[in-house]
């Protein structure tokens, strides 16, 4: 049970247990690369998010093309039958963690992102529900998101017509009047919460918060009103990410050299990873680890979690038969 985001919007990159291991694979790609830890943070805060994502999509750009020259070895399978091709590439350990980085992770996350902006409430639900199967697991920690995702399935579909459509309209929120502007509701929180600490800098109570909040929306408003006027005639700002082509050129022939440039040799047997230094220590992989989780039978399986946790949050609306 899932949603396609804005890893501000929504949910953020941590969304599987995979995520700690991904930026662990990252620091070792850096020191790899520099022979030398630069930029490298295996835990990193907040505050660091953006230098995170921006190189997490220099990473998924980069395993992309890879595996896209790969497939068009005469000897690989087709990359259009994903299980058979994802099946073969776990023959070479190194060649599984990038396949399984991207499958499981970096595609995940980017959906998620750009669901959240264009408002796509749909693809939002079918993002929680793949996200269920990979926070499922008990080295996932994830403890909140997961009955988050089965309640957000099940309030869409058990909410009356008129409510759901309500709800699916206001998934996501416009930050402008331009396409591909929409944010999760908690930015509307954070920008209130930015504009609270550089408008209450001195003398800070909760009635001075309390005073700054009840006119913040006229302030807002005015604001709005003058750079409507002062920006009239202009053309529209543009801002383009910087280049990453160097950094993906980098990254392509790492992986070329490390893995294999053919498909013979990227796909030949290997269970010892120069990829992920951490990868042998973690003994269960995680792609092992979901799929053990989501065939489990009994009090373990998907089934008594899904009924267990849908009962206890809607106690105070359904009477369950046992």
């Amino acid at each position: 049970m899932l949603e396609r985001t804005e890893q501000r919007a929504g949910l953020r990159p941590k969304l599987y247990q995979i995520l700690i291991i991904i930026l662990l694979y990252y620091s070792q790609i850096h020191r790899k690369l520099d022979h030398e830890i630069v930029q490298v943070i295996e835990d990193p805060p907040v505050k660091h998010f953006n230098h995170s994502i921006h190189f997490l999509w220099r990473v998924t750009r980069a395993a992309a093309e890879y595996l896209v020259t790969l497939s068009r070895d005469a000897a690989a399978p087709p990359i259009d039958c994903f299980p058979e091709f994802i099946a073969a590439c776990e023959q070479n350990v190194d060649l599984a963690w990038l396949v399984h980085f991207l499958a499981d992770f970096a595609f995940l996350v980017l959906d998620f992102k750009q669901s959240v902006r264009c408002g796509d409430s749909e693809a939002l639900d079918l993002l929680w529900r793949e996200f269920f199967s990979l926070g499922h697991t008990s080295t996932a920690n994830k403890t909140q998101y997961i009955p988050m995702s089965i309640m957000r399935i099940f309030w869409s579909r058990a909410l009356h017509p008129d409510l759901q459509k309500l709800y699916h309209a206001l998934r996501s929120i416009p930050m402008s009047d331009r396409p591909g502007s929409m944010v999760g509701w908690d930015c509307i929180i954070e920008w209130l919460n930015g504009a609270i600490t550089a408008g209450v800098s001195s003398h800070v109570s909760l009635e001075s918060i309390t005073r700054f909040i009840e006119i913040y929306p006229l302030l807002e408003h005015n604001y709005s009103v003058l750079r409507e006027q002062t920006m009239q005639g202009r053309a529209t700002e543009k801002r383009e990410m910087k280049s990453m082509e160097e950094d993906v050129a980098r990254l392509k022939s790492f992986f070329s050299r490390v893995i294999g440039s053919t498909w013979q040799t990227a796909s030949a047997s290997k269970s010892s990873s120069d990829l992920n230094s951490h990868s042998d220590a973690r003994g269960v992989k995680p792609w092992d680890e979901v799929h053990a989780t989501m065939t489990a039978h009994g009090n373990d399986s998907v089934t008594h979690c899904v009924a267990t946790h849908a009962r206890n949050l809607t106690r105070n609306y359904y009477v369950w038969q046992p």
